[in-house]
């Protein structure tokens, strides 16, 4: 089974849009810089590698940096609960995955629609300025499964 792990070094950024003809705004710029450090994560850590061309599973964690008025505490028990009292505030934990799923197409797997498994997260990153966590595998059977799952 082929397997694509890659960590990209800086603040996650969700998805944005951008309408035809509208100005860039600060939030999209953003994004598309967050796309490229991710490309060039992969191009570093992996070099050239072959897009995995069947369905694929995507593993991804995005820790954010604790900036501004999200200054941690020093005392671990109030760590945690500064962590949980502010891990549910943006940016949104799809919208990030939207960001990082464009970034990967092409490079890791061919287009975003192979990705037919996902598993997600966000925290933050207690060390260093934010950061992403990327796992991409190929799906090789779905025998002895029960597809698609039934909650």
């Amino acid at each position: 089974m082929t397997e694509y792990r890659v960590t990209v070094y800086g603040d996650p950024r969700p998805w944005q849009s951008q309408h035809r003809g509208s100005p860039r705004t600060p939030g999209f710029m953003a994004m598309q810089k967050y796309q490229l450090l991710i490309q060039v994560a992969i191009k570093e850590q992996l070099g050239n590698v072959e897009p995995l061309t069947g369905p694929v599973r995507l593993e991804i964690a995005f820790y954010r940096a604790h900036t501004g008025k999200h200054i941690p505490p020093e005392d671990p028990v109030k760590l945690q609960a500064f962590n949980l009292k502010h891990i549910g505030v943006a940016p949104d934990l799809t919208n990030c995955l939207k960001a990082a799923e464009d970034a990967l197409k092409g490079l890791l797997f061919v287009d975003d629609k192979q990705v037919i498994e996902t598993h997600c997260s966000k925290g933050f990153d207690d060390e260093g300025e934010g950061k992403t966590v990327i796992r991409v595998s190929e799906i090789l059977s779905l025998a002895g499964q029960q597809w698609p799952p039934h909650f």
